[in-house]
């Protein structure tokens, strides 16, 4: 008859702990998933930008084409925003990214939408050609 009464119990502890031990492992996993998707953008945004640096021209299809390649890589983000710029001193990169995971307990404590944004700028000249636009823009102006 104990055996019973104890048998119970165990039922009654474990239908409060799993589910928070499995909510914890899940934001857990969320997390890993979510940091892998950053390292993955920022590492494709610099490879992007050291290209264009490089290259002279860049259409968008060729753009459209990193897009596409960008969230085939990524496991639960997806790419808001993309841009590719490129002038007389930097070549400029920016894309902006966001996960969402829809489990309501956990929408409560950590909500439920997480975004990022993230800019590569490197110089397109070497310093000391810059340092003669810069020289030749303070003579157009006027300064000494």
């Amino acid at each position: 008859m104990y055996r019973y009464m104890w048998d119970g119990s165990y039922t009654v502890e474990a239908a409060f702990i799993v589910p928070v031990v499995l909510g914890i492992l899940y934001g857990w996993m969320f997390q890993l998933f979510y940091l892998h998707d950053q390292v993955v953008i920022d590492g494709m945004l610099q490879e992007m930008v050291v290209l264009r640096q490089e290259k002279k021209e860049c259409g968008e299809q060729e753009i459209d084409r990193w897009r596409e390649k960008l969230q085939e890589a990524l496991w639960i983000a997806q790419v808001d925003g993309f841009q590719l710029q490129k002038d007389s001193l930097y070549v400029k990169g920016k894309i902006s990214a966001s996960a969402v995971w829809k489990i309501p307990v956990m929408q409560q404590f950590l909500g439920n939408r997480f975004q990022s944004s993230t800019t590569q700028i490197i110089s397109s000249v070497q310093p000391d050609t810059v340092l003669r636009i810069k020289g030749k823009e303070e003579i157009s102006r006027g300064g000494d």
